[in-house]
């Protein structure tokens, strides 16, 4: 890849611990390939550690911790993703998702976290069409 080729700026996600880790390589390989200045990566997770280990250099604008959402059992009868879970799954006490897709899902969905990731995202976005100006 040449640094000189013709860019379109790109905003890149990566949510979860795999989503981050993957960030850190294509962080690693547009500084390897002069073209950080034409990416922005969001990292989004339900643990700011796991960011922070996956991906540290990442700049603190682009990442979203969502926040453990209230009232699990409440909401269980409410996502129909949710309904399906056994009894057994629910918020896992050490926080975060623990690799939960469902419970993942959940902690997006609720109002405040989606919310905060969508300002991340419009202000990423908005970074990068002004590049293009």
């Amino acid at each position: 890849m040449s640094a000189n080729a013709d860019f379109t700026p790109t905003v890149i996600v990566g949510i979860g611990g795999a989503g981050t880790r993957m960030l850190a390589a294509v962080q690693e390989m547009a500084r390897r390939e002069g073209i950080s200045d034409r990416i922005e990566l969001v990292a989004i997770d339900s643990k700011l550690d796991d960011i922070e280990a996956n991906a540290p250099e990442l700049d603190v604008t682009n990442k979203v911790v969502l926040e453990e959402p209230d009232d699990f059992d409440l909401h269980r009868t409410n996502y129909p993703y949710l309904q399906n879970l056994p009894d057994d799954v629910g918020l896992p006490p050490e926080g975060g998702a623990a690799k939960h897709r469902h419970i993942g899902r959940y902690y997006l969905d609720t109002e405040d976290n989606f919310d905060r990731t969508l300002a991340t995202l419009e202000a990423a976005l908005e970074r990068q069409n002004k590049k293009q100006r």
